[in-house]
């Protein structure tokens, strides 16, 4: 055989070797792959490295983020990767390196916006480049600068699409530095921690994490901070010299100050609705009818839309301009009101909170403490929580979603720190009652339903978007498609969207061929003609549930008993309950009419994993108890 021969075997055979090799990669990345992981890439490496720098002028120190993620395509297809900027966070360089070399790839560059109203500091960084099975990996190369060390918080530790191998996160923290570490959901994930203290005396702590796959999100999922595994850093002070330290967030009255700061003195124009506070306040006779005047006004005419330009959101539009655009964010919305307060005579101040949406309390100084802001109206000893942005709310009540967490209410230089009561079970709630009579084989009568607290708060919100002369279709269609019956003739209609009393309304019900006929036994079942909470809950991607709003139904369904049945047996009463959940159903009869109840509470928080059997186990009994009959048996 010729030497050529040879060479061009060996190669070939080298080629096949390799091929095999690549092969079986790709395989054992598949073995270790969840089911719901993405099947076209992994990572493999992922180290994350936060240095600090300081500044020139007195400055707050700055970070220095530097990424490198290494992924192996498991496919051919296109393969993206994001990153996010804000206004003090820049993406400062960045390359491309696959096996083949150095990849030329220039990102695409964009305003981060849901809607054409939509508007933040916030630009995201798009790479794309094609791929092939014979890259056998494209490593990314990012370098981002935080300008201010005060909007560094938080550093995510899954991808947010890809399987992670191997994750590192380094934070070299010099010695004139004072930053807390805090970890947040750490239980679901494999991390070794060491400290270390290097040559230059600077302290370096290193998190190592194995097999972590991507966040899945469900319908009830939690928001991200309370399910995703997150490192939380807040910096206390710095050293500007060798023995003077200055303060970055070290206490809630520094950030209580940089709050008073950004808000500048935004608030005390009041020249544009001087005009119309007169007629908002024409006839109210009670300090308390003019609050809620005041309140309403706000809420009805002033359109809440996401608005988070200007330092990271969190320095307000002012309340004239507000007042002007008629619409804008939670900052300039309660800015408005309070304007509108205070011209009216009203204590009412500005407070800074973090919506359920966030685990974190005052105990650690943070902005990213606080997402939302609100009015405060002082009367005395008395809190008056105003939020002008949940629309159809009633004054002295506060939606679910602020309900329970700390607010942070300015007080001159000072602040006070208060807890939101939470409504309870009782302040929220649906409740269907029906009153029915028997004719031949059909049910018949009349069913009225109130909404209470949340409930009604949310089927305002949503009705107010329906068109006045689509409102009965629009409730038979939502009562419909959880009963089984026919619901029609809804009234008193039009809706009157009248925050300060119980929503309730009546209609007809007719569910025909009730009755099912066997030998002399009748049955009949009554419990599947309300509308129930029925959720869809994909237990193999929840970790956690949280179905954000208070679950209080109440069913109560009463009929006579026809003369030509007599009744025979009814269905025994059932109680399940674990923790706060609870459902109770029941029949009973009496002066020949039979009735039934049920009611089931879930309270507004998050359920663990270790409980989702429990309510999985509550619900599969609710609705087999819906199918329960009554049983008659017909006169001789």
């Amino acid at each position: 055989m010729s030497i050529i021969k040879k060479i061009c075997l060996t190669v070939g055979l080298l080629g096949i070797v390799c091929v095999l090799k690549a092969q079986n990669d790709i395989r054992s990345w598949y073995q270790i792959l969840n089911e719901n992981d993405d099947k076209s890439a992994v990572i493999s490496e992922w180290n994350t490295t936060f240095e600090f720098e300081k500044q020139a002028n007195q400055m707050m120190p700055r970070v220095i983020k530097t990424d490198v993620c290494k992924i192996i395509p498991l496919c051919g297809r296109q393969l993206t990767r994001t990153y996010f900027t804000n206004s003090h966070k820049a993406l400062q360089k960045y390359k491309i390196v696959s096996s083949k070399g150095n990849r030329r790839v220039k990102p695409v560059i964009g305003d981060q916006k849901d809607t054409d109203i939509f508007q933040t500091d916030g630009q995201y960084y798009l790479f794309s480049l094609n791929v092939t099975e014979n890259d056998q990996y494209v490593e990314f190369k990012i370098v981002t600068v935080y300008d201010d060390i005060r909007f560094f918080t938080r550093e995510i530790i899954p991808d947010n699409q890809f399987f992670v191998k191997n994750r590192s996160v380094n934070v070299i923290k010099p010695n004139w530095l004072k930053l807390n570490i805090g970890s947040y959901n750490f239980e679901q994930v494999k991390v070794q921690k060491s400290d270390s203290i290097s040559v230059n005396g600077n302290h370096i702590i290193r998190y190592k994490f194995d097999h972590i796959s991507s966040p899945i999100q469900c319908d009830y999922s939690p928001s991200a901070p309370h399910e995703v595994p997150h490192l939380f850093f807040s910096a206390e002070a710095y050293q500007q010299e060798e023995t003077q330290w200055e303060p970055i967030l070290k206490t809630t009255q520094d950030l209580y100050l940089w709050y008073k700061e950004m808000l500048g003195n935004s608030d005390l124009n009041s020249k544009s609705f001087a005009s119309v506070l007169p007629e908002i306040l024409k006839n109210k006779r009670s300090k308390q009818d003019s609050v809620r005047s005041i309140f309403y006004w706000v809420q009805d005419n002033i359109r809440y839309i996401a608005f988070e330009k200007g330092i990271d959101g969190f320095r307000p539009q002012s309340a004239d301009l507000v007042f002007k655009n008629k619409y804008g964010d939670c900052k300039g919305m309660a800015n408005l009101l309070k304007a509108m307060l205070n011209t009216a005579g009203f204590d009412a101040r500005l407070c800074w909170l973090g919506t359920r949406d966030l685990p974190y309390t005052y105990s650690t100084s943070s902005i990213a403490v606080d997402n939302h802001m609100i009015c405060t109206l002082i009367d005395k000893e008395d809190k008056i929580y105003l939020d002008a942005t949940e629309r159809f709310v009633r004054l002295g009540d506060c939606g679910e979603r602020i309900q329970s967490k700390e607010v942070l209410i300015e007080d001159g230089q000072s602040f006070i720190i208060d807890t939101i009561e939470a409504d309870g079970m009782l302040a929220n709630r649906k409740n269907y009652n029906l009153k029915l009579g028997l004719k031949e084989k059909s049910l018949k009568g009349e069913m009225s339903f109130e909404y209470v607290g949340e409930s009604q708060r949310r089927f305002f919100q949503f009705m107010s978007t329906q068109k006045v002369e689509d409102q009965e279709k629009t409730i038979i269609n939502l009562l419909n498609n959880k009963v089984s019956c026919e619901i029609d003739s809804i009234h008193p209609l039009p809706i009157e969207f009248e925050r300060d009393t119980n929503f309730v309304m009546q209609s007809r019900v007719l569910k025909s061929n009730a009755l099912l006929k066997i030998g002399d036994e009748v049955y009949l079942g009554i419990s599947d003609l309300t509308p129930y909470f029925n959720p869809y809950i994909d237990t193999l991607k929840c970790n956690k549930l949280c179905f954000n709003q208070t679950i209080n139904e109440n069913v109560k369904v009463d009929f006579e008993i026809p003369e030509e049945l007599n009744l025979k047996s009814l269905p025994k009463s059932i109680t399940v309950q674990f923790n706060d959940v609870s459902f109770k159903a029941g029949f009973d009869s009496s002066n020949g009419r039979v009735s039934y109840f049920s009611q089931l509470q879930i309270p507004n928080r998050i359920f663990t994993a270790k409980e989702l059997s429990n309510l999985l186990d509550l619900l599969k009994q609710q609705k087999k108890y819906r199918s329960q009959k009554i049983v008659f048996e017909t006169k001789l």
